[in-house]
């Protein structure tokens, strides 16, 4: 505060006086480092997987899951999809490519919905997919069988 420059007025300057004045623009300045914005893959959809038109949901999940997903959610799923007359997956097995090269497969696929799910034995392709433009589900005991529902119906709503 106090300069050779200012040596004159020295006896005029109250360093108390201006801590109080300069208190008032003290504040902090946060730097946020700006997120990039993530790049999506693309994905494109092989059509060779198996066609569900006309299949039961009762076909649909415990022929597709079986294997690969706990009875009980198959079973649970079954009656949900019954209950809310819900759209049957467009095909099953899938192959898709990634960034054009990557060959992946969904368990089964909702294609006029954008809509996958991969049964827990896929998550390779569940990681890959859920960066694209598909919204993607993975059947596996963590599941949310209602959020599952009301995305299909979200989907529904939008077409």
């Amino acid at each position: 505060m106090r300069s050779y420059s200012n040596q004159r007025i020295h006896d005029c300057l109250d360093r108390k006086k201006a801590e109080k004045f300069l208190n008032n623009y003290v504040f902090t300045v946060h730097a946020y480092e700006q997120e990039k914005p993530v790049q999506k893959n693309t994905i494109k959809l092989s059509g060779k997987g198996k066609s569900m038109k006309g299949v039961s949901y009762k076909d649909i999940f415990s022929k597709n899951l079986s294997d690969a997903v706990n009875a009980e959610l198959v079973l649970n799923l079954i009656k949900v999809f019954d209950d809310n007359d819900l759209l049957a997956p467009t095909r099953s097995e899938e192959d898709f490519t990634v960034n054009g090269s990557i060959i992946k497969y969904a368990d089964l696929i909702w294609q006029s919905k954008k809509l996958m799910a991969f049964s827990p034995d896929n998550e390779d392709s569940y990681e890959m997919a859920k960066l694209s433009d598909y919204e993607c589900i993975m059947l596996d005991d963590n599941i949310d069988v209602g959020i599952f529902v009301e995305k299909l119906k979200e989907k529904e709503n939008k077409i």
